[in-house]
């Protein structure tokens, strides 16, 4: 009886923990696509210049980023 008690508390307590995750999950992706929304947009021909800024170095060869 007792094992169908603690069996049963932790299958609730499992369920709550579910449950708090997925709320604090999707608020947080809520709060970033918000953030993402407000700030100024740039048009395609920026954003493709700013990823090669990222991924070439200053001769413009790729950059490995790669650990040694």
């Amino acid at each position: 009886m007792l094992n169908g008690v603690v069996s049963a508390l932790l299958v609730v307590a499992g369920g709550a923990c579910a449950i708090a995750g997925y709320a604090i999950g999707s608020w947080r992706l809520r709060r970033t696509l918000d953030a993402e929304l407000e700030r100024e947009e740039m048009d395609s021909r920026e954003r493709f210049l700013d990823l090669l800024e990222n991924l070439l170095d200053e001769d413009g060869n790729p950059r490995d980023k790669r650990p040694n």
